[in-house]
């Protein structure tokens, strides 16, 4: 979805904001922040790339198998993040760190459930007009 895309670019410029010195160090004024946000950049998209399964999954009639799978996913970050800070790393890195693992892990494991048996459609099983309005969609919304 457009929504996706977006995240996505916006993800993008970001991290090669972060990374390639785009902001100048005066802005961060703490000398560890642009690392810092070099993790926390990610979870945009991760966050959006959710809210897409998840909506697919409602469209799909799957409401209660999303319900269990929101429940179980807050939960386990929470334990992620928490043992984490206990266990290894008391600052905000563990904690970015901890919460793009535990994001990573829900939205495998979602991925995993929503292809089980049929695996990820290829664009052969997809018709070309499908494609073409999908693409047209997106480009629109944008």
């Amino acid at each position: 979805s457009s929504t996706v895309w977006v995240s996505a670019m916006i993800t993008r410029r970001a991290m090669l904001m972060v990374t390639a010195g785009g902001v100048p160090q005066s802005w961060w004024g703490e000398p560890g922040v642009a690392a810092v946000m070099l993790l926390a950049t990610p979870l945009v998209l991760l966050r959006v790339l959710d809210s897409a399964l998840a909506n697919l999954m409602r469209a799909q009639e799957f409401s209660a198998a999303l319900a269990i799978y929101s429940t179980v996913r807050r939960v386990v970050l929470f334990v992620v993040v928490v043992g984490v800070l206990w266990g290894l790393s008391r600052d905000l890195r563990g904690f970015f760190i901890a919460t793009l693992a535990a994001e990573l892990l829900a939205i495998g494991v979602l991925l995993g459930w929503m292809f089980r048996g049929r695996g990820i459609p290829r664009r052969s099983q997809v018709s070309r007009t499908l494609w073409a309005s999908l693409a047209i969609f997106a480009h629109v919304g944008v």
